[in-house]
C-alpha cells in the first residue's frame, strides 16, 4: 500500500500541450507588456512635453482626452504593470495545472483594458473601437484558457 501512494505521487500531472502554447504565448506577451508599461512610464514626462507644445492644436479636437491623459495617464501606465505582474503569476499559476490561477489571469486582462476606457473619457465610435480592440485577444486567450480548465486542479 505504501508503495502505491509512492509511486502516485512521483506520477505527474501531464500538461496539454495546448495549455503549454497558450501559456507560453502569454509569458510572451505578457513581458511585452511590462516592457512596454516601463517605457511609457519612463517617456510620460517627455509626453506631457509635447502635449505642452502643441496644446493649441490638440486643444481643440480632443474632447478632454488629452486632459483625462495628463491627468491619469501616469497613474494608469502603473496600473497596467501591475495588472501585467497579476497576469503573469496567473499564468503561472496555470502553467502549474491550478485553477485559481484563471481567475488572477482574468482580472489582469481585463481591469486595465476597462479602467483606461473609464478614465480617459473615450466615447462614440472611437470608444467603442478602443474598448473593442482592447478587449478583443484578452477575450480570445480567456476563451481558450476556460477551455483548459478541465486539466487543472
Amino acid at each position: 500500500m505504501e508503495q502505491a501512494t509512492s509511486i502516485n505521487e512521483n506520477i505527474r500531472k501531464e500538461r496539454p500541450e495546448f495549455l503549454g502554447v497558450l501559456c507560453i504565448l502569454s509569458f510572451v506577451g505578457i513581458s511585452i507588456g511590462i516592457i512596454l508599461s516601463v517605457i511609457n512610464l519612463g517617456i510620460f514626462s517627455k509626453n506631457l512635453e509635447t502635449i505642452n507644445q502643441y496644446s493649441v492644436v490638440m486643444q481643440a479636437s480632443n474632447d478632454g482626452f488629452i486632459d483625462n491623459y495628463i491627468k491619469w495617464g501616469q497613474p494608469l501606465y502603473i496600473f497596467q504593470l501591475i495588472a501585467n505582474v497579476i497576469c503573469f503569476v496567473g499564468v503561472w499559476i496555470m502553467w502549474n495545472l491550478k485553477k485559481k490561477g484563471y481567475l488572477i489571469y482574468v482580472l489582469g486582462e481585463i481591469l486595465p483594458v476597462l479602467a483606461t476606457f473609464l478614465l480617459m473619457n473615450v466615447n462614440g465610435l472611437f470608444g467603442i473601437f478602443l474598448l473593442g480592440f482592447g478587449l478583443l485577444i484578452p477575450l480570445l486567450f480567456i476563451i481558450l484558457y476556460s477551455f483548459n480548465l478541465k486539466h487543472m486542479s
